[in-house]
């Protein structure tokens, strides 16, 4: 079928209309994060009213590194556009064979993750959702689920088509849902965003719990550390003055300039030696995940700069199967700028064939090969091009020379069995086959697992993680030895190094103030009336958690004038009425810290988390990339009411729980 022209086509909008909007979706979540959502909408809003290729082939003109090839017509878009019209014009076997070339072309070109196609095959069921055409709409969410099996969208979309179906179809639909959510951490473009948000979900509960700790433990030992300072101080300087250095104490980070985050182990420091052993164990591993924020934090800042790199994206869409054209741009000019840069040319490379251009693609490996005969990538690809042209000969001797090169090469070894095989040289394909088993059978089984009943060779690509590090924390431009790892680039930053510093050196505080009040006995509050009290201010021999006057009233229960116990009587129900207001309070704005202000540390803790994570993740839901299609109008709202549920759940738990009394 030859190529069609790109504006000749009657309902031209309603062909590219899907594409138009699955690529307005991508821009605008390039990331959860609004550092890069500003530019990205800026972007979409620029393209939306206009035809993309138009504009592409004019500007790929002036490239000097080669225009966007004018023959597009065996590219995913143009099969798309063809498949489009097929449907408008009622031609069903055209349609199919369509379809099925795009599915034999996935295999073909490595291309195992379709995410723009399938996009547009899940706005296509969505249409036919909303039409009533169930049958149609369930093929279409199939289609868009078998040519990128990680996309949520579709599966969201199958789980709307069968609670339209009916039948037992809350189990279906719940099987659906389970998968839509899981499914983007199985990919790389997804999985990324996925991630990130689902660390960004997990830091800022924890971080939230960690500060209602910390103001928990404030509030518990504040009174007793003012009366440390009056016992010492009091003579000199006055209660006023005991008070004054008492609230410079506590806010002594803010004045030092490190931030308001450290005042939350540092207060869990200057009161550790206050603490029971589940606080002490809950200050301790603050401290820990206090070393760990550094490292996360820098994630979250150098992820969001790495999502604004025009090349990062282009370089990272034939792992998505987000390509277009554009890409094909982008990487051209990112040549002209880095010309001996090998990977882009690889990158550059692999592109032309996901656009069907495969000469374009083989003449890169060639210069690639020029440069460097045995680059193994090249070879192997540029065999794969001849592969893919019949040219079994040329294949076979690109095989062969990379096992000259490389005896251990496996794939060199699997794509060679497969040329002999489709020359009939069945012996030696055996052989090529039992060498590449031997080597590595579990690839071997997982490539072809990936291919189904489609024989088709295997490219060497750069890793999904190999192109994150070379472009991570970067806007623009490319690190030319990029680190081995962004979790090497993470651990060893300045914000990573600078974190678990600091949070060293409030352990090292920690373990200092344990000790200088190890051999004291400490201040304490008493469990009835609520007064601080120390061995030097307390008459007589008390009972450790009560004061002298509640000891005797109360458990001794000796002579005490009535003035005396009237008014400690009133003390300790106005204490009472106290807790149980603040007990309640916190129950029903932060469910848990109650707990922790009673004496339930771990139990209010764990209240607290959880709460926490749902009341984050409900306010951040829609920043969240695999979790909602809004545009697409396919997407599940389980997420909110599971979140909503925990939320009350949490309320609900906690103030029907009873008020814990503090031990004595």
């Amino acid at each position: 079928m030859p190529c069609l022209p790109f504006h000749n086509v009657e309902n031209d909008q309603n062909v590219h209309t899907p594409l138009k909007v699955v690529r307005l979706v991508r821009f605008l979540r390039l990331s959860s994060n609004l550092l890069a959502l500003a530019p990205a909408l800026l972007v979409a809003l620029t393209l939306l009213p206009v035809s993309v290729y138009p504009a592409v082939l004019q500007d790929a003109e002036a490239v000097p590194g080669g225009p966007v090839p004018s023959d597009l017509s065996r590219s995913f878009d143009q099969l798309w556009r063809r498949y489009q019209e097929a449907r408008l014009s009622g031609e069903a076997e055209v349609r199919q064979r369509i379809l099925n070339e795009i599915r034999r072309l996935r295999v073909e070109r490595n291309v195992f993750h379709l995410h723009d196609i399938a996009l547009a095959f899940a706005f296509q069921g969505s249409s036919y959702l909303q039409q009533g055409d169930i049958a149609e709409a369930k093929a279409s969410f199939q289609t868009a689920s078998e040519l990128d099996p990680t996309l949520p969208t579709p599966l969201f979309g199958l789980a709307r088509v069968a609670r339209a179906s009916g039948g037992f179809w809350p189990l279906s639909s719940l099987s659906y849902l389970m998968q839509g959510y899981l499914a983007p951490f199985q990919s790389f473009w997804n999985g990324y965003h996925a991630r990130a948000d689902l660390l960004l979900v997990v830091t800022l509960s924890l971080f939230m719990a960690f500060a209602v700790f910390a103001a928990m433990m404030l509030y518990r030992y504040a009174v007793l550390i003012n009366h440390d300072f009056a016992e010492r101080f009091a003579a000199r300087i006055g209660q006023l003055g005991v008070r004054a250095l008492t609230l410079i104490v506590l806010i002594l980070p803010l004045g030092l300039s490190v931030g308001f985050a450290w005042l939350i182990p540092y207060w869990l420091a200057v009161t550790f030696a206050h603490q029971t052993r589940s606080e002490r164990a809950l200050s301790i591993v603050s401290l820990i995940f206090f070393m760990w924020l550094g490292p996360v934090l820098e994630f979250q800042n150098q992820w969001s700069r790495t999502l604004l790199n025009p090349v990062f994206r282009a370089s990272i869409s034939s792992e998505a199967g987000t390509f277009d054209p554009t890409d094909v741009v982008v990487l051209q000019t990112a040549i002209q700028q880095h010309p001996a840069d090998r990977d882009l040319k690889l990158i550059l490379a692999t592109q032309y064939k996901n656009l069907g251009d495969y000469e374009t693609s083989a003449a890169l490996y060639r210069e690639i090969l020029t440069e460097n005969p045995t680059d193994p990538a090249a070879q192997i690809n540029l065999g794969n091009i001849y592969f893919a042209q019949r040219d079994w000969e040329g294949a076979i001797l690109q095989y062969t020379n990379v096992i000259e090169d490389h005896p251990d090469f496996v794939l060199a070894y699997y794509n060679k069995s497969l040329a002999h095989g489709e020359s009939f040289q069945f012996s030696e394909r055996e052989r090529a086959r039992t060498q590449a088993e031997n080597l590595d059978s579990q690839a071997v089984a997982a490539f072809e697992e990936r291919t189904g009943g489609l024989r088709a060779v295997a490219d060497v690509r750069l890793g999904a993680d190999y192109i994150v590090a070379k472009f991570f924390g970067l806007p623009v431009a490319l690190h030319p030895s990029p680190p081995p790892s962004v979790e090497t680039a993470v651990l060893s930053s300045e914000r990573g190094a600078g974190f678990a510093l600091g949070a060293l050196a409030l352990g090292s505080l920690t373990l200092l103030l344990a000790l200088v009040f190890r051999n004291r006995v400490n201040t304490l509050r008493c469990g009835k009336c609520g007064s601080a009290f120390c061995s030097s201010c307390q008459i007589g021999k008390g009972r450790r958690g009560l004061c002298t006057q509640c000891y005797h009233l109360f458990i001794v229960k000796d002579g005490v004038s009535a003035g005396a116990r009237n008014q400690k009587i009133a003390q300790v129900n106005r204490n009472d009425r106290a807790r149980s207001v603040v007990f309640r309070a916190l129950s029903l704005v932060t469910p848990g810290a109650g707990h922790i202000a009673e004496d339930k540390p771990l139990l209010g803790f764990l209240l607290l988390v959880i709460w926490l994570h749902a009341a984050v993740f409900l306010l951040a839901r829609s920043r969240f990339y695999p979790l909602l299609d809004p545009t697409l109008g396919v997407g599940s709202s389980l997420h909110v009411y599971i979140g909503i549920a925990t939320l009350l759940v949490g309320i609900a738990v906690a103030n029907t729980m009873a008020q814990p009394q503090i031990r004595v």
